[in-house]
Parts: structure tokens; C-alpha cells; sequence
């Protein structure tokens, strides 16, 4: 965690700045977290998911609700308002300009149905949800560039 609070690098930070996590479905930069700015109260993650690819499987956030705002490409969002019950499946089509809220406590998933990337901003009510990520025997880290 950061600890000089008057640094300008917790305020200001750019994709470059940060380590980027490689997945085999994509890659994602946390632009605010503990680890990056300080913030300790939620995170935010630039999340691209490849062509043909779902981003991490089917999944919940016990504790924290879920913005996704879509910046590039077509993407296939699922909500489940029950488990996993097909029959409480809430599916939509995402594009450019949407965005979803997941709340807190429901399995959801995404899937890039387009021919290009699927980029979006992902705001994490409390952080926490970064470490997952991190920790994925999967990922691989890239340290910034910068």
C-alpha cells in the first residue's frame, strides 16, 4: 500500500503505470486498489476479454457489488437471480456505452461474442475481488512498464 498520501501517483494513474495480469481468457490492470493508489474502499480494473473467450467462469462477489461499463466490442453478460439455475438466467447483449450493476451475492459471467476485444472498466464496490486474480495459479504478472 502506498504511504505518502500526498504523492500524486494515488491520484493520478495510467494503464502503463501498473502491473497487467494475463489470463488465458485476457488481461486486466488494476487502476485503483490497495496495492496501487491506496484505496482500500473499492478497485477499479481495466479488463480486456479476447475473441471466443469468457471471462473468468461463472462466479460471485459475496460482499461487493459490480459496475461494468463496456468501452470497446460485444459481450454477452449473464446474471443469474438464483444460483445457477438456468431458469434465473437474465442474459443481454452488451455493447460500446452499457453498462451493468451486479449486486452483491449473485453468480454472473461474461463471454466476448464479438471479432475483437471486449474492454471494459470494472468497479468493485469494496476491494478484495483483485486478489482473486492475482492469486489465479493461471495468471501471469507483467510488471509496469514504467
Amino acid at each position: 500500500m502506498k504511504e505518502d498520501r500526498t504523492d500524486s501517483n494515488t491520484f493520478f494513474v495510467s494503464p502503463e503505470e501498473v502491473e497487467k495480469i494475463m489470463l488465458p481468457w485476457g488481461e486486466l490492470c488494476f487502476l485503483s486498489d490497495p496495492k496501487t493508489t491506496g484505496a482500500d474502499y473499492m478497485s477499479t480494473a481495466l479488463v480486456t476479454v479476447y475473441p471466443g473467450q469468457g471471462g473468468h467462469s461463472a462466479h460471485i462477489h459475496t460482499e461487493a457489488a459490480e459496475l461494468i461499463y463496456v468501452l470497446d466490442g460485444l459481450g454477452e453478460q449473464v446474471i443469474w437471480t438464483e444460483g445457477q439455475n438456468d431458469k434465473s438466467a437474465v442474459k443481454k447483449t452488451l455493447k460500446k456505452g452499457d453498462l451493468v450493476h451486479v449486486p452483491a451475492g449473485l453468480y454472473h459471467s461474461a463471454i466476448n461474442i464479438g471479432e475483437g476485444p471486449y474492454t471494459a472498466i470494472v468497479i468493485y464496490q469494496y476491494s478484495g475481488p483483485e486478489a482473486d486474480f492475482r492469486n489465479d495459479p493461471e495468471a501471469k504478472i507483467i510488471p509496469a512498464s514504467l
